[in-house]
């Protein structure tokens, strides 16, 4: 994240890992996975998703 630049607050990423198990294309709660890692194409950051199936990034360029 280049903090030179005035627009550098707030930039994250959120999201989901989800198995569509019943094929409705919709996330339903039995269908989150956890423990997936997400990893950006860049940088050496990267998230886990936890129990609730969630992940989150903040440190984002």
């Amino acid at each position: 994240m280049d903090t030179r630049k005035t627009d550098h607050h707030n930039k994250f990423l959120v999201g989901k890992i989800w198995n569509n198990q019943n094929i409705s294309g919709r996330y339903d709660n039995i269908e989150g996975l956890n423990g997936a890692t997400v990893r950006p194409n860049e940088g050496v950051y990267f998230a886990v998703t936890g129990d609730a199936d969630g992940y989150h990034h903040t440190d984002l360029k």
